[in-house]
């Protein structure tokens, strides 16, 4: 591992061909995450939020990424990284509460291979967060129309998260600046969202 850092470090090869070796590298030590179960079938959760999501796919994130002052490194292991995000609340007693409901604690944990992140938060009210990439922010969650999640992320660069929820999966559009970029998750374990 550190002949290739230190290969990583040499300016004698270009980026692409650090970013081969090093997707190389990280695919023989951790496999090929192409290859893993989706696990599709009915979800109980007690909100459309709630559930566990994994990366399908991405759509301009390494310029989303660059645009936020991420170094090219962490960017290359960002896009190998293929996070499963779970998402839960909890509330005092009463489940049925709405989304936006300043009773209920939120938690949104994302696990990848190289580094997990866990924010717990409650609606519309500022927290303090590191986030994956090792930004310091302050965040706010706040619900629009009952299937968006929206995250506002002020920092030393200022990014929004919508994360806009259906029965099968959480679609993520992130906007910093002029640069918007986009993933698809699909539910673990959902062909149809049950509420109760």
């Amino acid at each position: 591992m550190l002949f290739v850092l230190a290969l990583l470090s040499s300016s004698i090869y270009s980026k692409e061909i650090c970013a081969l070796i090093l997707e190389s590298v990280l695919l023989l030590i951790l496999g090929d995450p192409s290859r893993q179960g989706t696990g599709k079938g009915l979800s109980k959760s007690s909100t459309i939020f709630e559930g566990t999501y994994y990366l399908e796919s991405s759509n301009n994130f390494d310029a989303y990424l660059a645009e936020l002052g991420v170094g090219y490194i962490l960017r290359n292991l960002a896009k190998l990284a293929k996070p499963t995000v779970t998402i839960s609340r909890l509330c005092p007693e009463d489940e049925s509460l709405p989304l936006n409901s300043t009773d209920c604690t939120w938690k949104i944990y994302t696990e990848t291979p190289f580094k997990s992140h866990r924010i717990r938060f409650t609606m519309g009210q500022q927290v303090e967060d590191v986030t994956m990439d090792g930004r310091s922010t302050k965040s706010l969650f706040q619900v629009h129309n009952d299937t968006t999640l929206v995250e506002y992320q002020i920092g030393d660069t200022n990014t929004t998260l919508f994360r806009l929820f259906d029965d099968n999966e959480m679609k993520v559009v992130m906007q910093v600046n002029d640069v918007v970029a986009s993933s698809t998750f699909p539910r673990y374990n959902s062909t149809i969202h049950q509420t109760g």
